[in-house]
C-alpha cells in the first residue's frame, strides 16, 4: 500500500501560505491527535514550496525508543548541517575551537565577539549563560570543562542563529519543556517569516493554550489536522480487494483516526493481508518478524548494532565498527532497512524501531543482541573520544551497555558520575531523562540483583529531581518503590510538604519521631528540620519558633551532627521577629563558615542565599550584593539556586531604582528555570514590577491579569505570598487610574493579617504610598521579594545512617554509598 495523502488541500493550501507569508516571525502549532496525518500533512505542504526545512525530535517518538538531545542542541545541530550554505561554523567545529581556546585560556575576545554580534535574542539567551556576578567568560568556560552540551549550545545559536533561510519542523512538541518554548519564542521573534512548524498532539477539545507548558505569551497560529473521514479512508484502502479492505475499514473506525497501525500493510500480500486482518493479528510485531528472518547476514549485523546502540546511531560509528571500505555497502543495507521500516533514517543517523527491538531481544536473536552490545562497549572505550564531542556522551554510552551486559559494579560507579553532573549543571533535564529510561528499560527484570539496581536508581533520580525543584515527579519516583529506605522515607515528607500537602506531612513526621528515641541523633535532626519546613509553610509562625528555640536548647552540645549546618540556616525562616535580626544574621554567617570547611556546596549557596536576601531588605544593600555575587560564582549552582539569583540581583536593582531592559529579561529567564508554583509567583511579581517601574503599563496589567489568575489556583499559597502579589495587583490599576478594578484586590489584600513585615505593611496599608523611609525598600512603589529555599537540602538526609544496604545517596561533594 504506497503511500497516499489525501483531504487536506484546504488545509495545505492554508500552511503554504503561513510559511510563505512575510511578517514579523510566529510559531505555527500543527494541532491534533495521535495518528492523524500531523507529520504527512507538514511534509506534504513544505514539498509545495522551496522552502529549505529541517526535521527535530522532541520528547519520546513511539517508533523510536530513544531521548533526543535537548531542543537548543537540535537547532544548533540543524544550523550546523547548513552551515557552507550560512556562511557560519558547523557546531562541532565550533565546538573544537572553544575548547582549544578554553585550554590556551583565550575565551574572553571570542565571547565577547560572538555576544556583541548576536541582537535581538541576545538579552535573554545570554541569561541562560551568566548568572549575576559571573561574566559569559567564566560562565562558558565552565560549561566547557563541564562537558555541558546545552550550555554551549545556547551560546552557538546566540552567535550564529539565522534569521531567514531555515524553517525547523518539530515532532511532537507537546512534549517541549517550559525552557523550550522560551527558546523557540525568542527565536521566532527575529525572523521575518515563520521558521517553526511545531506538531501538537492534542486530546479531544484541547487547545495549545491548556498546555502546562506553553506560554501566554506566545505569538502562534494553529492549525488543527481532523481525523480522515469515511469516504477518504475508504481509498485509503481501496486497493487491497475483498474482504480486506472491509476489514480494514472495520478496524479504522474504531482507530478514532489513528494511521499508525496501518502504515506496514504495503508490505504484506492481499492474501497475506486478508490472513492478518480475519484472524485479528494485525501486529507490527509478527510483521516485523517475518522482514528480520529474511535479512541477509550482514544486513542483520549492522540491524543488532543499531538497535543496541544508545540513542541514534551515526554511519561514522558503524564504520568505525566494520571497515571504512565497506562504507558504501553499509549505506546501501542502511537504505533498504529503512525501507522496510525497520529502522527510522535520522539523516545520517539511525534508529532502531520499537518492534524490532522487541522481536531481537528475545528468542534465537538475544546471544546476538548481546554480542553487539559487548561490540559497542568495547568501541566506546577504546574510541569514545574519537566518536563523542562530550566525555559525558561517552559515560552515558558506557553505562546503558554496562547495564545490559549486567555488569553492576560498572553501572554503579559510572551512574553516579552521570546523575553528580546532572545536579551541577544549568539544566539537569539530560540526566534525569537519562536515568528515567534506564529505569524503564529494566523494570520488567526478573532478576533480584536488578531489581535491587533499580530501587537504587530511583532513589538518585528522586533526589536529583528533588534538588532540581521538581518535586511532582520526584514524588512519583519515591512512589514507584514499594519498601523505601529511611532516608528516602524522610525525603517523602519533604517532598509532601513542598507540593502543599503540609498536614499530612506533619502527620508522616510524627509517626516518625515516635519510631525513634527521644534523643538528639542525625535521625532526629531530620526530622525535626522536617517538622520546622511544615510548620513555617502552613503559617504556624509561633509554633516554629517555638520548635526551633526548643531545638537550639537540645543541640548546645551536638553541634558537630552535619545537619546542624542546615539548622543554621533555619534561623531565617523560623526567627521572623524584628527583634531577631541580629541573631538570624549570626546564624547564617556560621552556617556559611561551616559549610566551606568540610565543603558543602549546595549548602553554602543556599546559605549565601538567604544571608543575601535577609540584608537586602535592610540599609546593607551593598553588603548583600557581594553575598548574592559568591554565591553565583560556586560551581555546584543548581537549576533551583539559579534563578533564586537572578531572580534576587533583579530584586534588589528594582527596589534600589537601578533597574534596566535587562532586568526584564533576566526576569524572564529566571521564570523560565523555574518550576516551583510559589516561586514563579514571586518572580511573576517582580516582572510586573519591573513593567510598572519602567514605564511599561499595557505589559504590566497583563501580567497581573495572570498572575491573579495564578493566586487563586493555589489553595497552598503562603499567606504573604498572598498579600504582596494582591497589594502589586492593585498598585498596577490604582496607577493607571483604574480605581474599580484596584478597589476588589485592595479589600483583600487589607483583610490578610501576617505576622511578617508588620512595619512594612503598616507603612503601606493606608493608600499605598511609598512616603519617605530611609530603606529603599519601604521608597519602592511596589513590593519587590526576594528568593530564599526553606528545604532542607540533600545534607540532612544523607547523614541518615540508612538500614538498606542497596540504597544509594549523592552526597554534596560526590556520590556516597549508603
Amino acid at each position: 500500500m504506497a503511500p497516499i495523502f489525501l483531504d487536506r488541500d484546504g488545509l495545505t493550501a492554508e500552511l503554504v501560505r503561513l510559511v510563505t507569508r512575510v511578517s514579523t516571525g510566529s510559531i505555527i502549532l500543527i494541532c491534533g491527535a495521535e495518528g492523524v496525518g500531523k507529520t504527512a500533512f507538514i511534509e506534504q505542504a513544505l514539498g509545495l514550496t522551496n522552502i529549505d526545512y529541517e526535521s527535530v525530535e522532541v520528547g519520546h517518538r513511539g517508533d523510536a525508543p530513544f531521548e533526543p538531545d535537548s531542543l537548543a542542541v537540535n537547532l544548533a545541530q540543524a544550523v550546523g548541517k547548513r552551515s557552507h550554505l550560512l556562511g557560519v561554523p558547523a557546531f562541532d567545529e565550533y565546538q573544537r575551537m572553544l575548547r582549544s581556546k578554553v585550554r590556551k585560556e583565550d575565551l574572553a575576545e571570542s565571547v565577547a565577539t560572538g555576544l556583541a554580534g548576536a541582537v535581538g535574542m541576545r538579552d535573554v539567551l545570554k541569561q541562560l549563560l551568566e548568572p549575576r556576578g559571573q561574566s559569559p567568560q567564566v560562565k562558558l568556560r565552565s560549561a566547557l570543562l563541564a562537558e555541558d552540551m546545552e550550555e554551549l549550545a545556547m551560546l552557538y545559536l546566540v552567535e550564529h542563529w539565522p534569521t531567514d533561510a531555515l524553517v525547523v519542523h518539530i515532532k511532537d512538541g507537546h512534549q517541549l519543556s517550559r525552557r523550550d518554548w522560551t527558546l523557540m519564542c525568542q527565536l521566532s521573534a527575529r525572523a521575518a517569516q515563520p521558521q517553526f512548524l511545531c506538531e501538537i498532539r492534542t486530546a479531544a477539545n484541547e487547545t495549545p493554550s491548556e498546555f502546562s507548558h506553553y506560554p501566554s505569551t506566545a505569538r502562534a497560529t494553529a492549525l488543527n489536522v481532523a481525523p480522515l473521514e469515511r469516504k477518504y479512508a475508504e481509498q485509503l484502502f481501496a486497493h487491497c480487494g475483498e474482504p480486506a479492505a472491509t476489514l480494514l475499514m472495520e478496524k479504522f473506525a474504531t482507530s478514532g483516526g489513528n494511521l499508525h497501525p496501518f502504515r506496514k500493510l504495503h508490505e504484506l500480500s492481499e492474501k497475506d493481508a486478508v490472513k492478518f486482518l480475519a484472524e485479528d493479528q494485525l501486529r507490527e510485531e509478527r510483521l516485523t518478524r517475518r522482514l528480520v528472518d529474511g535479512l541477509t547476514a550482514m544486513e542483520l549485523e549492522v540491524l543488532h548494532l543499531v538497535a543496541a546502540h544508545h540513542g541514534p546511531m551515526d554511519l561514522l560509528v558503524l564504520i568505525h565498527v566494520f571497515d571504512p571500505s565497506t562504507s558504501v555497502k553499509l549505506t546501501d543495507i542502511l537504505e533498504s532497512l529503512s525501507e522496510a521500516d525497520l529502522i527510522v533514517d535520522l539523516g545520517q543517523r539511525y534508529a532502531a524501531t520499537t518492534s524490532v527491538r522487541h522481536v531481537i531481544d528475545d528468542g534465537k536473536f538475544r546471544m546476538p543482541q548481546l554480542a553487539a552490545t559487548q561490540r559497542l562497549r568495547t568501541l566506546y572505550t577504546h574510541c569514545g573520544s574519537e566518536l563523542c564531542t562530550e566525555p559525558r556522551e561517552v559515560e552515558s554510552h558506557l553505562l546503558m551497555y554496562s547495564a545490559r551486559l549486567g555488569d553492576l559494579p560498572a553501572v554503579a560507579s559510572r551512574l553516579r558520575a552521570i546523575v553528580r553532573t546532572g545536579v551541577a549543571s544549568i539544566n539537569p533535564r539530560s540526566a534525569v531523562l537519562f536515568v528515567g529510561k534506564l529505569i524503564d528499560g529494566f523494570s520488567s527484570t526478573k532478576s533480584p540483583s536488578m531489581r535491587r539496581f533499580i530501587k537504587a536508581v530511583v532513589g538518585l533520580q528522586a533526589q536529583l529531581l528533588y534538588e532540581a525543584g521538581w518535586y511532582a515527579d520526584a514524588l512519583a519516583c519515591l512512589d514507584k518503590i514499594p519498601s523505601l529506605p529511611t532516608r528516602l522515607r524522610y525525603l517523602k515528607i519533604e517532598l509532601l510538604n513542598l507540593l502543599g500537602q503540609h498536614a499530612r506531612a506533619l502527620l508522616e513526621v510524627e509517626l516518625e519521631l515516635k519510631r525513634i528515641p527521644d534523643i538528639v541523633s542525625s535521625h532526629w535532626l531530620c526530622l525535626i528540620l522536617l517538622k520546622l519546613h511544615c510548620l513555617r509553610r502552613s503559617n504556624r509562625l509561633k509554633e516554629t519558633r517555638s520548635l526551633y528555640e526548643r531545638a537550639s536548647t537540645r543541640l548546645l552540645n551536638d553541634e558537630g551532627l552535619p545537619a546542624y549546618t542546615t539548622f543554621l540556616r533555619f534561623a531565617d525562616p523560623c526567627l521572623y521577629l524584628e527583634g531577631d535580626f541580629e541573631r538570624v544574621c549570626a546564624s547564617l554567617e556560621m552556617a556559611t563558615e561551616r559549610a566551606r570547611a568540610p565543603l558543602k556546596r549546595r549548602e553554602l549557596v543556599a546559605a549565601l542565599i538567604a544571608h543575601s536576601q535577609v540584608l537586602a531588605y535592610t540599609e546593607q544593600v551593598e553588603q548583600s550584593k557581594r553575598i548574592l555575587s559568591q554565591a553565583a560564582e560556586e560551581d555546584m549552582v543548581g537549576c533551583v539556586e539559579r534563578y533564586s539569583i537572578l531572580n534576587n540581583s533583579c530584586a534588589i536593582n528594582l527596589m534600589n531604582g537601578t533597574a534596566n531592559h535587562d532586568t526584564t529579561q533576566k526576569l524572564q529567564t529566571a521564570l523560565a528555570l523555574s518550576n516551583d508554583p510559589l516561586d514563579r509567583i514571586l518572580i511573576e511579581n517582580n516582572i510586573l514590577s519591573a513593567h510598572a517601574i519602567l514605564g511599561q503599563p499595557e505589559a504590566a496589567v497583563k501580567v497581573a491579569r495572570h498572575l491573579s489568575g495564578q493566586v487563586d489556583k493555589l489553595s497552598c499559597i503562603d499567606q504573604e505570598i498572598l498579600k504582596l502579589s494582591l497589594f502589586n495587583i492593585a498598585m498596577v490599576f490604582g496607577d493607571l487610574g483604574r480605581a474599580e478594578e484596584a478597589q476588589p484586590y485592595w479589600e483583600r489584600f487589607r483583610t490578610i493579617r501576617t505576622e511578617l513585615s508588620a512595619d512594612y505593611w503598616r507603612h503601606k496599608e493606608c493608600d499605598g504610598s511609598d512616603g519617605d523611609h530611609a530603606l529603599p525598600w519601604y521608597r519602592c512603589r511596589y513590593f519587590t521579594p526576594l528568593i530564599t529555599h526553606w528545604h532542607l537540602g540533600p545534607v540532612p538526609f544523607e547523614a541518615v545512617p540508612d538500614d538498606d544496604s542497596d540504597d544509594i545517596w549523592i552526597s554534596s561533594t560526590g556520590v556516597g554509598q549508603g
